[in-house]
């Protein structure tokens, strides 16, 4: 038996904060609640396998490519998830929402989730690399990021109060 994980941690919240102007839901990062989460179905169902599946954020299609908050997102779930295999889970997999802009059921073209942008106008539909696909790129290749992007997500991203995603 296997387990696979969407939507653990979709609550909607309307903060009492200034939002970044990419955001469209109001859904704080919440590692902790990820971990708990993983945790519960560990003390109730056993060690099964656990395959984490469509993680990332929604943002409006035509957003800019220096996706800081996705950024944030993927460090701060990937840590948790780390944490939990070091704890002993049986997470067997984990997924990004998703590899590149496509349609969505709910936004249609309108929303992103992609760590790649596609330009639904173009015939050709040219794709360009967000700053969360050069992110994810390094990790999974062991490699840091560039000192003064680092420096960057921590200027953008560290300084709101409430950082956001959607589809956990």
């Amino acid at each position: 038996m296997s387990l696979a994980l969407a939507d653990i941690a979709n609550t909607f919240y309307r903060p009492s904060v200034t939002l970044p102007d990419e955001c469209l839901l109001y859904v704080p990062i919440t590692p902790n609640i990820f971990l708990g989460v993983l945790d519960s179905i560990k003390k109730d169902y056993g060690n099964i396998p656990i395959y984490i599946h469509e993680n990332g954020q929604r943002t409006p299609h035509n957003s800019s490519l220096e996706d800081w908050s996705r950024v944030k997102l993927l460090q701060e779930y990937i840590g948790s998830l780390v944490d939990a295999l070091r704890s002993g889970l049986n997470v067997k997999g984990y997924f990004v929402w998703s590899f590149m802009d496509a349609f969505e059921l709910v936004g249609g073209y309108e929303v992103s989730y992609g760590l790649y942008y596609v330009d639904m106008n173009d015939p050709n539909l040219r794709r360009q690399p967000k700053l969360s696909a050069e992110w994810y790129s390094n990790f999974l290749k062991g490699k840091p990021m560039h000192q003064k992007t680092t420096e960057e997500i921590a200027k953008n991203v560290l300084s709101h109060d409430t950082i956001l995603h959607s589809g956990t």
